[in-house]
């Protein structure tokens, strides 16, 4: 056997170290690919909405100063007022530098009538955290977790 044909033997002593080493940072790599991006993780918490009563004399006004309130707030996407009296807006995004800081809020407005121009205000406020260690300030690689509702 001539000595270009058989590998050195220190190759073949440190193939099983770089066995290893390969098959660790696979399995590092599996641990760390098992929370997709924009995955939300955990359940939902428990709604904390705020009650209150107020007096308006008709429901296009209601609709208007709700969507001026949410935007003013920085809100996204409140559309109007749907036939059951709700807004929902889209996520409003804040992104952090580090796992944990980001997070994303959703506002949820509810009206009840109670009649003679009065009606019950309900507002819950949804919150999510970012949990991405690999990208924390790009949204699409956002690993959102639930939290307690913002009151």
């Amino acid at each position: 056997m001539s000595a270009e044909s058989s590998p050195p033997r220190s190759a073949l002593a440190s193939l099983p170290l770089l066995l290893a080493a390969l098959l660790g940072l696979l399995a590092l790599a599996a641990c760390n690919s098992s929370r997709k991006p924009g995955h939300v993780s955990g359940d939902e918490p428990d709604p904390v909405i705020v009650h209150k009563e107020i007096t308006c004399r008709s429901e296009r006004i209601l609709d208007e100063i709700t969507r001026l309130a949410l935007s003013k707030q920085g809100y996204p996407g409140a559309r109007g007022l749907e036939q059951d009296l709700s807004i929902e807006t889209l996520w409003q995004n804040h992104l952090g530098t580090r796992k944990g800081e980001g997070y994303r809020q959703q506002a949820i407005v509810r009206y009840k009538p109670l009649g003679d121009d009065r009606y019950e205000l309900g507002v819950r406020v949804k919150r999510q955290k970012n949990q991405s260690i690999v990208r924390p300030t790009d949204l699409s690689y956002a690993e959102w977790e639930w939290v307690d509702d913002d009151e």
